[in-house]
């Protein structure tokens, strides 16, 4: 009897039971000959893609923009970057609009405060109250504004909440300004961000912030940004909506890069581990976590649910949870949440899976689980929440990360002569087109000029000289202040006019400078018309201390050669300018720190440099895609694995937590992504301040058991900074098909060999014995013991004594080779001996170069036992 073959579905008759039939040519050949010859082709055209996919490159290019977004993969593959552009914001207001302290703004009609409870960005809002009747008049808070350039492009965007104002609130350019409002803010369930742009007919006026109603009434306003802009940007402004305008212009303070850009690829699985939960909504329920992904409760209320928020998520995009046994489940919750942490929705869950399509304001979540309307034993296994309407099979989250620790920069108006990223051999570098440096008191200062009244001007020197900056363009320097006030720039051999000015100078009437100079006002410096600092006492300003005359109010005090000397504290003298607080003995050391709401910083200076640069990056991870929808975050202020130190409160060890300075992150953090013990990653419960747990520095702390702690250990963690910086878009490729794959796989692998075998030749040259190299001694010194040599970690060390050579100041001693010098000139104390019982803390000199100089008194004998710092890199 005839049947089909399994595979072709040939006829195939049986010669004992068909014999007797008649042979049909359709059924018994052509038939089976047009399948054979399907099967051929499609044979033929498997084979032929097979060999496309083995022979013939295929990339597909890919653009991250910054915030959270879904990127849909044809192919599980890693991603490789090919461009990454630096952009610098200068916000003209430095900080202020910042609203973290109350410092520099102005009001009329209206009351101030700080508001911790309605915010967009920081730790604060400015809440203004109007005390001014009738209701058609405003109270206004108001921030002076001036150095703008009339007919220039400029922009004013700021975020604004009205709290009860019966007209609602303003934002606009006053004062002398060309009058324009924002439009009106009458929203009181969230921020709305409004925007004004002008051409300004004179230089200076005021920024105003409007709150229109009766006496008492009040509204909020955050993330006061002023920003100078190209024409083209002008003209585009009008066919921009208010959110595409905040997202291209963030807020920042003063001069701020794309600081620490990264790159997140959540998992398949969105929801974190039961170890990373939040505790509050519980109450009271006992919880036993068996596993990353199973936690079982007994409740006692209908209100006790056990889950996780913080969960960031697409705007407006469509999601799935689903349970792998949900028996015991028959309540739960994803409550929505917008920008500022207020939930927009709280979705109730009954049935398991659930598809919800989120609102697109929505940028985070939280999801809980409990038993609703009645109590008892609940087990929740293995939670999937996915992207997309389909509820996948269960997997853990498994992110992945590409982080890079660096500053990129570019023209803060044009955006041209951007830094950029490039990789090569599987490092990445920057092609670096911007020097930042920071005025932290190590550098040595001259008084220049004696003429000017009610300031000074100062200039950093070297060895003699003011080539203190690496080739600079000429008047590119952008200089902040230490409160962050932005200093007016003025052009090469203009001469200053007020205090608050600086000019870079690199070349000027056919002359080298790579120099530059600022100007300080007595009433920050505290140093008279009629004085003249010393080197030292300029550097005690460049530290944080004002010069003041000892008993009296500090805040007005400036020392014009009569009474006596003493210094205070900026931060001090900011605070309570009505105390005498002060010392009298000249500070060599940095002023405090203030870590509240009011920050003393550091001057700090970027310039474009005339002849580019290329220096590599510290980075981490590799982003790579799954195949089909990828939730990726870019975003930037990432920091790497920060040493911490966490110290105890109640029970628990916390980083970052009201447990004294000790135990605080080096920047305030919005969030801590993870915590490493030794390396490696550890679980610790990740809280918000918006829960009121424990901190109120930054917005995120990590806490762990006692029991759980290893005193022995040492603790880093990995975190987003709180102060924001400017996104920018991240392009690249991943791999279409195999052989786009395989070659991957080969320079992966080749590339990790490289940086293997690096790292084994480090631990060789760590395990060798260090070598000790004797200097050519100059102008008569001598001494067989003096030596020098670079430890495995660039640290370079001197030692010995040397004699009996000329000890007049500027004498060259010795000169160190490539590669054992510092990066910027340094001032080092030695102990000198003249044989006659004196002896002397004398200074040298170290140059980039590599000369060793001397400063001061140095007598016949030198020691240069101590003396080290880090190799130029």
């Amino acid at each position: 009897m005839s049947e089909n073959t399994p595979k072709l579905d040939l006829l195939m008759k049986d010669p004992t039971l068909d014999g007797h039939e008649y042979f049909n040519v359709k059924t018994m050949m052509n038939d089976n000959w047009e399948k054979i010859d399907q099967f051929a082709g499609d044979a033929k055209a498997s084979i032929e893609s097979l060999e496309d996919r083995l022979n013939t490159k295929a990339e597909e290019e890919v653009v991250l923009n910054g915030g959270v977004q879904i990127v849909d993969a044809v192919k599980a593959a890693p991603f490789n970057l090919t461009g990454l552009k630096g952009r610098t914001l200068v916000n003209l207001l430095g900080r202020l609009g910042g609203m973290e302290s109350l410092t520099g703004i102005g009001r009329s009609n209206a009351t101030t405060a700080l508001d911790a409870s309605n915010k967009t960005i920081g730790s604060y809002s400015l809440k203004v109250t109007t005390s001014i009747s009738p209701a058609s008049d405003s109270g206004i808070a108001y921030i002076p504004m001036s150095g703008l350039k009339v007919g220039g492009y400029y922009v004013l965007i700021a975020d604004g909440k009205n709290g009860n104002a019966s007209t609602g609130l303003y934002v606009g350019w006053g004062g002398g300004f060309n009058p324009g409002y924002t439009d009106v803010i009458t929203a009181t369930d969230k921020f709305t961000t409004v925007w004004k742009k002008i051409q300004p007919n004179v230089s200076a006026g005021n920024i105003d912030l409007a709150v229109n109603g009766a006496v008492g009434q009040y509204g909020y306003f955050d993330a006061v940004r002023v920003y100078e802009i190209s024409s083209a940007e002008y003209a585009a402004l009008d066919s921009m909506t208010s959110d595409q305008v905040a997202a291209k212009y963030p807020y920042v303070d003063s001069v701020t890069p794309v600081r620490n850009p990264y790159a997140i690829r959540y998992g398949e699985n969105l929801f974190p581990t039961f170890y990373e939960r939040r505790d509050a909504p519980l109450n009271g329920a006992s919880l036993t976590v068996n596993s990353p992904y199973n936690a079982q409760m007994t409740t006692t209320a209908t209100n006790q649910y056990v889950g996780a928020d913080g969960i960031n998520i697409k705007p407006g995009c469509t999601i799935t949870l689903s349970v792998g046994d949900k028996s015991s489940l028959t309540w739960g919750y994803i409550n929505e949440y917008d920008r500022e942490n207020t939930m927009l929705k709280q979705n109730v869950l009954k049935t398991l899976p659930a598809i919800i399509t989120l609102n697109e304001n929505t940028v985070s979540l939280g999801v809980f689980f409990g038993n609703g309307e009645s109590v008892g034993f609940i087990s929740v296994t293995d939670p999937m929440l996915n992207i997309g309407s389909e509820a996948l099979p269960f997997v853990p989250r498994e992110d992945a990360l590409l982080a890079l620790q660096t500053d990129l920069y570019a023209d803060p108006v044009t955006g041209a002569n951007a830094d950029s990223v490039f990789e090569q051999s599987g490092q990445y570098f920057k092609a670096k087109k911007w020097q930042r440096l920071v005025l932290d008191g190590s550098q040595n200062w001259i008084w220049s000029v004696s003429s000017y009244t009610g300031y000074k001007l100062v200039q950093p020197s070297s060895n003699g000289n003011y080539e203190v900056l690496n080739n600079p363009v000429n008047d590119s320097g952008w200089l902040v202040k230490y409160d962050g006030k932005l200093l007016s720039r003025i052009s090469s051999g203009v001469l200053p006019s007020s205090g608050d000015q600086q000019t870079v100078t690199g070349t000027y009437n056919g002359g080298t400078y790579n120099a530059f100079n600022l100007t300080i006002s007595n009433a920050d410096s505290g140093w008279g018309d009629n004085y003249t600092p010393t080197p030292d006492e300029i550097k005690a300003y460049f530290l944080g201390w004002k010069m003041v005359v000892l008993g009296e109010q500090i805040g007005n005090s400036v020392y014009n050669g009569t009474g006596t000397k003493g210094w205070s504290d900026i931060v001090i003298v900011k605070n309570q300018p009505t105390s005498t607080n002060a010392v009298s003995t000249l500070p060599t050391t940095p002023a405090a720190r203030k870590l509240d709401n009011f920050e003393i910083d550091y001057y700090e200076l970027v310039y474009q440099l005339a002849t580019p640069t290329v220096e590599p990056i510290v980075s981490e991870g590799q982003l790579t895609f799954n195949e089909g929808s990828n939730q990726v975050e870019v975003g930037t202020g990432i920091v790497l694995r920060e040493a911490a130190k966490p110290q105890w409160s109640g029970g628990q060890y916390w980083i970052n937590g009201a447990t004294g300075a000790s135990s605080r992150l080096n920047n305030k953090p919005l969030k801590i992504l993870q915590v490493y013990k030794n390396g490696k990653k550890d679980l610790w419960s990740v809280i918000g301040h918006s829960t009121g747990d424990q901190t109120s520095y930054g917005l995120s702390q990590a806490a762990k058991p006692a029991y759980q702690y290893d005193p022995s250990a040492a603790y880093s963690a990995t975190y987003l900074m709180l102060a924001t910086s400017p996104v920018q878009t991240i392009t690249g490729t991943y791999a279409g098909n195999e052989k786009s794959l395989l070659e991957d796989l080969v320079d992966s692998v080749t590339h990790q060999e490289i940086r293997l075998a690096a790292v084994e030749n480090k631990k060789a040259e760590k395990d060798s014995p260090v070598v000790w190299i004797r200097p050519t001694l100059l102008y008569g010194w001598i001494g067989g013991t003096a030596m020098f040599t670079k430890l495995e970690n660039g640290l370079v060390v001197l030692r010995g004594v040397i004699q009996n050579g000329t000890t007049n100041a500027g004498t060259l001693i010795f000169q160190l080779p490539a590669g054992f010098r510092p990066s910027q000139s340094m001032e080092i104390r030695a102990r000198s001996y003249n044989g006659s019982g004196d002896s002397s803390n004398s200074t040298i000199i170290i140059n980039p170069d590599g000369k060793v100089i001397i400063q001061n008194v140095v007598y016949s004998t030198l020691w240069l036992d101590g003396i080290s710092f880090v190799a130029e890199q």
